[in-house]
């Protein structure tokens, strides 16, 4: 489930539509069951955000908490991808309603002190934090290490 509307992406990386999304579900203007598995990985179902901004307060409310525990009690694990904990107050609305949360970091741009308040931050939704995730990292290999004539 993708939750931050600045930058969607997974629709576009799982090849579905993202016009229709969550912001729809949680409006009542669709059904959380409409969206199909996706092709390529079977069992796997992606709900993007959708076509319209979501509202802060939406994401802690009723219709949310009921669409997290539908998903759950259908036997699907529930991914969400939610906006970074320090800059979107609407991140840390869902933690409560969450089993566990992976702290992602952006390797070259999420600095020590930074990740150090998200941490202090996810500590203070009861919520428990079940790991980190350092994306965007890029392997150095010289020059060298690639160059071998085989005979």
């Amino acid at each position: 489930v993708e939750v931050g509307g600045a930058h969607p992406s997974q629709a576009l990386n799982f090849g579905v539509s993202g016009r229709v999304g969550l912001a729809e579900v949680l409006s009542g203007e669709v059904e959380e069951d409409m969206f199909p598995d996706v092709h390529a990985v079977p069992g796997l179902r992606v709900l993007p955000v959708g076509g319209r901004s979501i509202a802060p307060g939406e994401l802690g409310g009723e219709k949310a908490r009921d669409l997290w525990e539908s998903i759950r009690e259908q036997g699907r694990h529930l991914i969400v991808d939610a906006p970074p904990v320090l800059s979107a107050p609407e991140a840390r609305m869902l933690m409560p309603a969450m089993a566990g949360v992976v702290l992602v970091l952006r390797a070259g741009d999420t600095q020590r002190d930074d990740g150090e308040r998200a941490l202090a931050a996810l500590g203070g939704t009861n919520t428990p934090v079940l790991g980190a995730v350092l994306n965007r990292y890029q392997v150095q290999i010289p020059g060298w290490a690639g160059r071998r004539e085989w005979s």
